[in-house]
């Protein structure tokens, strides 16, 4: 089973679209790829999103049998979209953990990532001055 790539399964259905545009202008084979495509999104959403993987799955065997179904792609990408933020945000948190982790003991910080007292970095008095060649 692949790992999961929502922003593939995106592009499968934003294809997916298209095609069935022009399997109603003159390219009626085009319903194989239409097909394909609605495979493909399901494939890349199954391992981690089984409902959306389902949802997909239901509209591409529909729509082999009945041309004529109305697909809510809309409605799909606003689920990958969702997902997507959803996912975004989760890495922002553990990021963040990380993040935090280098900042400690940075320059105008100390070990616990506060800001150093004003002096503290630098030239305090004009005896720390160095001295000009």
């Amino acid at each position: 089973m692949r790992p999961t790539c929502l922003e593939c399964a995106g592009k499968h259905l934003a294809q997916a679209c298209v095609l069935i545009k022009e399997t109603k202008t003159g390219y009626p084979a085009f319903r194989w790829y239409v097909i394909g495509h609605l495979a493909e999104a399901e494939e890349e959403t199954v391992r981690d999103y089984p409902t959306l993987a389902n949802e997909i799955r239901e509209y591409r065997t529909e729509w082999a049998d009945l041309e004529t179904l109305i697909i809510p792609f809309e409605e799909l990408f606003a689920q990958i979209d969702e997902l997507l933020l959803k996912e975004s945000d989760e890495q922002s948190a553990m990021a963040g953990d990380e993040t935090q982790k280098i900042v400690r003991g940075a320059a105008g910080t100390d070990e616990h990532g506060e800001c150093a007292p004003m002096g503290e970095f630098g030239p305090t008095s004009e005896d720390d001055e160095p001295e000009m060649p």
